[in-house]
């Protein structure tokens, strides 16, 4: 069995490194002539695993590498940290970027919803059989366009490429609404903003709790949304009496 190359010994409160004779390495030749020219030379620079002590004194798993190669030994360890840690990073995210994704799925959906009401609020215009529809309509298209507006530059401060038209499940609604005039587009139009205003609320509120940009613009355009609500819940109560 070959002797460890170091044995330590305690001196006062730190453990230091006390030298011994040299041993042969198992994969050496174990010849004399060449034991002393290996003895010379460094012997064969294998590394040796102390699984008690370091040579800090203190106990625990260390790498004791042969000076005879120490470069290449280090060289080793260091590539093996840096390709464990690099493995560690692509597992585990980061919370910050985690959040970064989250907010710009919110903003995505944030822009075509807007994109979805302005278009929604030109219908109305068009549509609506009543005074209140079309002045909903148009209180729709202007203030979704201003949200749009800071909905995009939040988007551009996160470094995400905005959306440029509404939703595939968006587009259908309006081409449903679409085909209805007077009072029944009236019904369908107040019934489906009150729908669609009580659901968005609910996550701009949520958004509103994050500190960046998302979450600001979130909570400056939570005051419009909720008087959009308004707005339509009185919509689907007056029904189809409102003036002509």
């Amino acid at each position: 069995m070959p002797l460890s190359y170091h044995t330590f010994e305690a001196q006062g409160t730190a453990m230091l490194p006390r030298p011994v004779p040299r041993a042969v390495d198992r994969c050496c030749d174990r010849r004399p002539h060449r034991t002393q020219a290996r003895e010379r030379s460094g012997g064969c620079g294998a590394a040796r695993v102390d699984p008690f002590w370091n040579h800090r004194g203190g106990c625990g798993f260390s790498f004791t590498t042969r000076l005879s190669k120490p470069i290449g030994g280090n060289a080793m360890l260091m590539k093996l940290l840096i390709g464990a840690g690099l493995a560690f990073a692509l597992t585990f995210p980061s919370a910050g970027f985690a959040q970064d994704k989250a907010s710009q799925k919110f903003l995505k959906e944030a822009i075509e919803g807007n994109l979805a009401e302005v278009q929604m609020g030109e219908l109305a215009q068009k549509n609506g059989g009543s005074d209140g529809v079309r002045s909903f309509g148009q209180m729709l298209q202007k203030d979704h366009s201003d949200a749009n507006q800071k909905a995009t530059a939040a988007a551009n401060n996160l470094g995400m490429t905005a959306p440029t038209a509404p939703n595939a499940k968006q587009k259908a609604a309006y081409d449903r609404m679409a085909k209805l005039s007077g009072p029944a587009f009236d019904r369908a139009f107040a019934m489906h903003m009150v729908e669609g205003h009580k659901k968005v609320i609910k996550e701009y509120e949520k958004e509103a709790k994050k500190s960046d940009a998302a979450g600001s613009y979130a909570k400056e355009a939570l005051p419009t949304l909720h008087k959009h609500l308004e707005t339509a819940q009185n919509l689907s109560g007056m029904g189809t009496t409102g003036k002509r």
